[in-house]
């Protein structure tokens, strides 16, 4: 091989590697400038105090329900019951048909 062939390859190589690394810098930079409007605000912390406020209130509302009885359509006779209780009856009607088809 001459010295002209190894000093080419030796700059072919150099000039890839040089543009494969500015290509990613390229991408990398359209991808900021893409983000960069869409970047949300940050929120205040009157906002944020609000909002836990807010899903304090929720949990509370919904702990309330799952955790007591309650009417939900007296018409049609629907009630609400605790989950636990609930739970706790579901087991207790499958036992009982499990064992009634055991004994058949």
């Amino acid at each position: 091989m001459s010295d002209s062939e190894i000093e080419t390859s030796w700059g072919n190589r150099t000039l890839s590697v040089i543009g494969g690394v500015g290509f990613i810098l390229l991408f990398l930079l359209i991808l900021w400038l893409a983000y960069l409007p869409y970047r949300p605000e940050p929120i205040s912390e009157v906002l944020a105090e609000t909002r836990l406020q807010n899903l304090q209130e929720i949990r509370n509302a919904s702990a309330e329900v799952i955790d007591s009885y309650g009417v939900v359509n007296p018409n049609e006779g629907i009630y609400r019951i605790p989950v636990e209780e609930a739970m706790r009856l579901t087991v207790e009607q499958y036992r009982t048909s499990s064992s009634e088809k055991e004994s058949e």
